[in-house]
């Protein structure tokens, strides 16, 4: 007999003694925290009421959990936690439940991110500031914070004894299928459910239910393992099982859940989630890349999937990774290359109004023409299952190379947004701060896998790996940077550099010290930095475009030059990619 329980809970109740014995955890095949500020101000308005009101009995809804045993997992709700807690941060309050912060996440990468907004400076604001793609737990608690700059100490204090009294429902089950089926019939009680949440509850109601491997529910079985393969690959579940769709049967992603309905057979429900397993295990295995032999895409496949901002991107991957043909390697070299340069290049919304990092006002440049390029690919890979069509597979590469080429930004543009990137040292905070070191790391790592030459016989293919020994030198001490624009997190000043010998020099501000450290680096772009003999270009060419720098006097203006030479180099084999 399966056991629901329906309580209810105060706040205080839900995030100290309700989770004494057994941790609140978010599981992996939760969306992500997707909360924008539309739904902040909202929250915000309705608890801003209540508190007028005065009535500490206010309610917030259900909250859906599974008791595994050993923790309580989120069915349904984790928005809403997730907010409350984020809230309660934001008015300087902790939660005391045994020291520890009341909400996990299995996903390690989010935990991690997750855990780092509670761990800050005596001013309130957290020591690493995570601006990347698609972290809203930072938004949220840099809007409450804006929201509450004007309230007084005692003010916060009261508006945090009040919110701890108001109540949730907390509905347990201890069945975890049924918990999912319990999910979907709160559908028919006013809670919106996604395409995704509707077609897992459609193939969890409608498939027999038999016995897993390991004891479990097979069906269960699959589907969580579907959500760990993919976080190894550090893919977001909803596009991949939207593109997946999109790809395999040509569904609209606007009517995921209708398509489903109307052209899936119920006995067809298994093989449906057997082949997403297969996918996403194809995808794993390339980034795991344990085979002993370097398999050459794992390092850009991670890159691609961590800096594309495109919507079409995993539809490209999924659409490709199931077959096999001789470019692939290549391929996913030019499609990482090409997004780090859409990824560098600010969208038109964002010129007229600001100038942030690399953004420069007045320019615009539009990809629409790109994501209907990849989604054609897609589809044309889609239907290739064999290495017998090699040539169309050629074929349809060169076009979507050309495609991708007339789409490239200028030049001259393009020099722009590349030698504004900055690699900060930490206590330095800007917006998107962690974008832009990653892609600085991209770039700098980029350039020096393409100076290397380990296997020439066998072609710059063999190249498309970072050295374990990799690190991200200062040439200028960053510690003598002290505000977001400083010449010294220019990637003008940044190279590769062995960790070892980074770590001697960790500190050093005396450049002639650190030049004789640098004739020690096996690594190419250190001989180009030191030798003029080893930079592209002739010395002419160097001077006639202000692309040349003297190590003997390397200043905020050599910084400046090198960004535009390294910015040249980049864009100069980009071409060469796409041609």
């Amino acid at each position: 007999m399966v056991l629901i329980e329906s309580s209810q809970k105060t706040v205080e109740e839900l995030l100290t003694s309700f989770t004494n014995s057994k941790t609140l955890e978010v599981p992996l095949y939760q969306r992500e925290y997707s909360w924008e500020e539309k739904n902040w101000e909202e929250f915000y308005n309705d608890f801003l009421r209540a508190y007028e009101r005065k009535n500490s009995t206010d309610y917030w809804g259900n909250i859906l959990i599974y008791d595994n045993g050993s923790s309580y997992e989120v069915v349904d709700g984790q928005q809403r936690i997730i907010t409350f807690i984020v809230f309660i941060h934001s008015l300087g309050k902790k939660i005391n439940n045994n020291g520890k912060i009341p909400l996990k996440f299995k996903n390690s990468e989010l935990n991690r991110v997750w855990e780092s907004l509670f761990d800050v400076e005596d001013n309130g604001v957290p020591k690493e500031l995570h601006e990347r793609r698609g972290n809203n737990f930072y938004r949220a608690f840099r809007f409450f914070q804006r929201k509450l700059a004007s309230e007084s100490k005692h003010m916060k204090t009261r508006y945090f004894n009040f919110l701890m009294q108001t109540q949730f429902s907390i509905v347990t089950s201890q069945d975890e299928v049924e918990s999912y089926l319990l999910f979907g019939r709160l559908n028919t009680r006013g809670i919106r459910l996604t395409d995704i949440d509707l077609i897992k509850y459609e193939i969890f109601q409608k498939t027999e239910r038999t016995m897993g491997v390991a004891g479990g529910d097979s069906v269960l079985d699959k589907w969580n393992e579907i959500h760990r393969q993919l976080e190894v690959c550090k893919m977001n579940f909803t596009r991949y099982f939207t593109a997946w769709f999109e790809v395999k049967y040509n569904f609209s992603s606007e009517n995921l859940y209708q398509n489903f309905c109307d052209m899936i057979d119920e006995s067809d429900y298994l093989r449906i989630l057997d082949g997403l397993l297969y996918t996403a295990k194809n995808i794993s295995k390339l980034i795991l890349d344990n085979t002993g032999s370097p398999n050459r895409i794992k390092r850009n496949l991670e890159y691609l999937i961590k800096i594309s901002n495109s919507s079409k991107i995993y539809n490209v991957i999924i659409s490709i990774v199931d077959i096999s043909f001789d470019s692939k390697i290549r391929l996913f070299e030019i499609l990482s290359v090409y997004e780090f340069v859409r990824a560098i290049t600010p969208p038109p919304d964002t010129m007229a109004s600001r100038i942030d990092g690399w953004t420069r006002p007045g320019i615009s440049y539009t990809y629409e023409e790109i994501e209907e390029a990849y989604s054609e690919f897609a589809s044309k890979m889609a239907t290739l299952a064999t290495n017998s069509v090699a040539a169309q597979i050629r074929t349809d590469i060169v076009i979507l190379k050309n495609k991708l080429n007339i789409k490239l930004p200028s030049r001259e543009d393009f020099i722009d947004f590349f030698s504004k990137l900055r690699y900060a040292r930490n206590g330095i905070y800007f917006d998107r701060k962690n974008e832009e070191i990653m892609y600085s790391r991209y770039a700098i790592y980029t350039l020096n896998n393409w100076l290397e030459v380990r296997r020439p016989t066998q072609g710059e293919e063999y190249r498309v790996y970072d050295e374990p020994e990799y690190s991200i030198e200062h040439i200028i001490e960053k510690s003598l940077g002290n505000e977001p624009e400083a010449y010294q997190f220019n990637i003008g000043n940044l190279v590769v550099l062995e960790k070892v010998i980074n770590n001697r020099l960790k500190g050093e501000c005396d450049l002639s010290k650190k030049f004789i450290e640098y004739q020690s680096s096996n690594y190419q772009q250190i001989k180009e930095f030191l030798n003029k003999e080893h930079r592209n270009f002739d010395n002419r060419y160097r001077a006639q475009n202000d692309i040349e720098w003297e190590i003997d006097n390397f200043s905020e203006q050599a910084i400046y030059r090198r960004g535009r030479y390294l910015a040249i180099c980049f864009y100069e084999k980009v071409i060469g990619l796409l041609t």
